[in-house]
């Protein structure tokens, strides 16, 4: 592209500079519902509904609502399954962080 700048186009530029933020609330949350679905499917999107959307400076931090549970009679070293948070920038929409928040593996019988 032409008027790329640093990975940007010159509008997304023009809007930066303007103080214009492009992905609101409700965007932001249905972009992560189809970003969590199709890479976790639609059983991960349900456990971890209904998503919440904060404001943090440039950017929308999503986290699921799912609170980590331990896992019974899980093997050691199984991961638990915890909470979803994406970052996506609210000017251009990119994703700057997507991952499971508290996937520690499960402790062992003797607590190590």
């Amino acid at each position: 592209m032409g008027d790329d700048i640093d990975g940007e186009g010159l509008p997304i530029h023009i809007l930066r500079a303007m103080g214009t933020k492009l992905v609101s609330r409700s965007v932001a949350i249905g972009f992560a519902e189809l970003l969590l679905a199709d890479r976790h499917g639609q059983t991960e999107l349900d456990r971890q509904a209904p998503l919440q959307a904060a404001a943090e400076d440039d950017v929308r931090v999503i986290k699921g609502s799912y609170e980590p549970q331990a896992i019974e009679n899980a093997p050691a070293g199984a991961l638990r399954r915890c909470r979803i948070r994406i970052v996506i920038s609210q000017f251009d929409g990119r994703v700057l962080d997507f991952a499971f928040i508290g996937a520690f593996p499960t402790l062992t019988s003797e607590g190590s």
